[in-house]
């Protein structure tokens, strides 16, 4: 291989190498502004068996999550009614520790969380389901899945 050549060869992979590396970058920028604009929330949980997006970390469907706050005045709403296999999420906005807890629905005994964070679940089978603030038993509420 004469000199020439082997400055060609290296002079394109410099070129190559340069272009995949700017590409990439742009390609990681583009879908990074993407994912910032995505106007479906991105809720994941491992008990999401029944929505294979959610169980791999995608985002779920818009219109299979039901908020459900919880605050010093209790659950709001008090009472809803969803389909089956739509994701429920409490969210502690109590400024204490709470829990959500049900004796008849061994599904809905997830335990405590601090206030600010949240816990989740699916329901997969129809019907209606109580439960209670294990930490202010007077704070209920109730979910009927159709």
């Amino acid at each position: 291989m004469n000199n020439k050549t082997l400055i060609i060869i290296i002079s394109v992979l410099v070129i190559v190498g340069g272009i995949l590396l700017i590409g990439g970058s742009l390609g990681n920028k583009n879908k990074s502004a993407t994912d910032k604009n995505t106007s479906t929330p991105n809720v994941s949980q491992p008990a999401a068996q029944n929505d294979p997006d959610a169980a791999k970390g995608k985002p779920i469907k818009e219109g299979t999550i039901e908020i459900i706050n919880l605050t010093k005045d209790g659950f709001e709403p008090v009472s809803t009614t969803i389909k089956k296999n739509m994701v429920v999420i409490w969210i502690n906005k109590s400024d204490k520790e709470a829990g959500v807890s049900s004796d008849s629905h061994a599904p809905l005994n997830l335990g405590r969380f601090p206030t600010g964070s949240s816990v989740q679940l699916v329901f997969d089978k129809a019907g209606t389901y109580k439960y209670v603030n294990e930490i202010n038993p007077s704070q209920t509420g109730t979910i009927t899945v159709e």
